[in-house]
């Protein structure tokens, strides 16, 4: 992906959650507290694929800036770092699919 496409992506991403917040806040039943949690979600995961460029350093050639655009708009709503996922997902890499693929337990 191009930067620039990575950056549209992400935004995207991020003004679906926005707008599913304000939906839920708006709707306010319970129902919609729901459906609101899945598409938040569903959105973080797609996040957290961006995230999974960065960590391979493929955002931007620039480091500084493909860990800035990681960190920020990937990592930050699911609680994590670039490099912290980066040290994890280097072993994920090391130990594919055996006991000691640190990944295994998310799967």
């Amino acid at each position: 992906k191009c930067l620039w496409r990575w950056i549209w992506d992400a935004s995207r991403d991020w003004c679906v959650i926005a707008a599913t917040i304000a939906a839920a806040w708006w709707w306010n039943n319970p129902a919609g507290y729901v459906f609101a949690v899945m598409i938040v979600g569903n959105r973080q995961h797609a996040l957290s694929c961006l995230g999974h460029d960065g960590a391979h350093f493929t955002i931007s050639r620039n480091k500084a800036l493909n860990e800035f655009l990681a960190n920020v708009m990937a990592w930050f709503p699911v609680g994590l770092t670039n490099s912290g996922y980066r040290n994890m997902h280097n072993m994920h890499h090391l130990h594919l699919n055996t006991a000691h693929d640190p990944e295994i337990n998310h799967k």
